[in-house]
């Protein structure tokens, strides 16, 4: 097994994007070439500072996580990997290669609660779940990703960017709880510890037996 040393002074990044435009007629949700990106927040561990990514320095963030040895987040593989690719016209070379650094911890929460990618996913798996059940009420989010777009068309930036700081605050706190191995909960499946082999951890036990109540999508 590698030595394992804390997440702060390593070049770990965990970051969040907002979307420019909402849901609805041709923008959907595998058309992240028309959602834009009206804020990007990264914590970085290798200088322990937030950093705020809008239209005049978002390539940086591009190439900040290009240059990362690990990054992290919630359903970063589903959406955040692919919508930075598209709004820098990567063509998928970005997110292929982001990817594979990628500890998502949307799909290692599903993972350890037994599913796998041939099945539909697990309900009550979002961000908020996560935070309610293992840290309690006062740490949920504090908007919901839909109203993103709003703030972005009413000119509501501190809000917005604010917002957008909070939920990567929070993913710091799940990341940081996940590193340690301490186990997540969420309403509908076991207090469970996370593989976190990506990050150089030794395989964790097999999982339990898949939850067979399950929905096809999930969301943010």
């Amino acid at each position: 097994m590698l030595e394992i040393h804390p997440p702060h002074g390593r070049n770990i990044i965990v970051y969040d994007l907002e979307i420019k435009e909402p849901i609805a007629g041709p923008v959907t949700w595998d058309r992240h070439d028309l959602m834009g990106i009206s804020v990007g927040v990264a914590y970085h561990y290798l200088t322990g500072e937030f950093k705020v990514y809008m239209d005049d320095n978002i390539a940086e963030l591009g190439a900040h996580l290009h240059q990362a040895d690990i990054i992290t987040g919630f359903n970063i593989i589903g959406f955040d990997n692919k919508l930075i690719d598209a709004t820098l016209g990567a063509k998928g070379d970005l997110a292929r290669v982001l990817n594979l650094k990628s500890y998502d911890m949307l799909v290692e929460s599903r993972k350890a609660s037994g599913w796998r990618e041939n099945m539909s996913f697990p309900k009550a798996m979002r961000l908020d779940d996560h935070l309610e059940c293992t840290f309690g009420k006062l740490f949920m989010k504090t908007a919901n990703g839909a109203e993103a777009p709003l703030m972005w068309k009413e000119k509501q930036l501190g809000r917005l960017i604010s917002y957008c700081i909070d939920d990567v605050a929070r993913e710091k706190l799940l990341f940081e709880h996940v590193f340690a191995g301490r186990p997540v909960k969420t309403p509908l499946h076991k207090e469970r510890i996370l593989d976190r082999t990506r990050l150089g951890f030794a395989p964790p036990p097999p999982h339990p037996l898949p939850n067979l109540d399950v929905q096809k999508h999930d969301t943010i």
